[in-house]
């Protein structure tokens, strides 16, 4: 996205309608750009919240790698803190958000303002944020969970046939009366092609485990689930209460259908992600 001076800009990004105004210049990396939803289509497509943010370049050196992202939240609003970011938030009205926020110029302080902000306020709205690889064939989304090294990505890439809607991260908030589901920046590339329209709705989720075995999906029991989504969910580590968290997970499972996917990757797994 070119920068856009004082320009006010606006964007869907993490499943938040962004409005940035203020003397930064706005500039994204590919990866950020690629899942975000600009200009007229950031109008129209289903979001969960919005953000107005005035937004201010700062003399504060932005990291050269992703130092982590932090959120805290009270009755006073949202607090953001990363290296080269800090930014305050407030609600003023459901769903509505408005705040200042001071960043460096390197693109990477924008991506972290706009995943911090679409992370913090999914949990401020009720939501969840998973660990997830996310595939559709176009009606809606299933996701891939499960703890790193465990085969999201490597699962994915056998699923020729589908598109990819998110290889990392997954925002999850119960909106318009379904389950919601919009990408994250983050991942590593697949030989699949994107999903490029409206964001989703979430079908079902998926834990994947590498298996000696044949290739199967079993239902997972309420209390398995709640465990596995516990497992794979993101948020920092004092940022959001435990007991909170599990109860999200609950709500979730009730909902939602959640399997595990017992394969050795030895082939084709389109078929059976389909029947989820």
């Amino acid at each position: 996205m070119a920068g856009l001076g004082r320009a006010v800009s606006r964007l869907l990004f993490g499943g938040v309608r962004f409005e940035l105004s203020g003397g930064a210049r706005l500039t994204m990396g590919e990866e950020d750009a690629a899942l975000a939803w600009a200009a007229e289509a950031a109008e129209t497509a289903e979001a969960f919240a919005q953000a107005r943010i005035e937004v201010e370049a700062s003399t504060t050196d932005a990291a050269t790698t992703d130092p982590g992202i932090g959120w805290s939240r009270s009755v006073a609003g949202i607090t953001l803190r990363s290296r080269g970011l800090s930014a305050e938030l407030q609600r003023v009205a459901p769903g509505e958000y408005g705040g200042t926020a001071q960043l460096s110029a390197a693109h990477r302080t924008w991506t972290t303002l706009l995943n911090a902000t679409a992370c913090a306020l999914a949990y401020a709205e009720g939501g969840l944020v998973l660990h997830a690889a996310a595939l559709t064939d176009g009606a809606d989304a299933v996701a891939l969970i499960g703890p790193p090294g465990a085969g999201k990505t490597r699962a994915c890439k056998l699923a020729e046939g589908m598109r990819w809607y998110a290889l990392d991260r997954l925002v999850v908030v119960a909106h318009a009366g379904r389950t919601g589901a919009w990408p994250l920046a983050g991942g590593e590339e697949v030989p699949l092609p994107q999903h490029r329209g409206d964001p989703l709705p979430l079908r079902a989720l998926a834990h994947v485990e590498e298996s000696r075995g044949a290739t199967a999906l079993r239902p997972a029991s309420q209390g398995e689930a709640v465990l596995l989504l516990r497992e794979s969910i993101h948020a920092p580590e004092q940022g959001e209460d435990e007991g909170e968290l599990l109860a999200r997970a609950h709500s979730l499972a009730r909902v939602l259908p959640i399997a595990r996917l017992q394969t050795s990757f030895d082939g084709p797994l389109t078929a059976l992600l389909r029947t989820l």
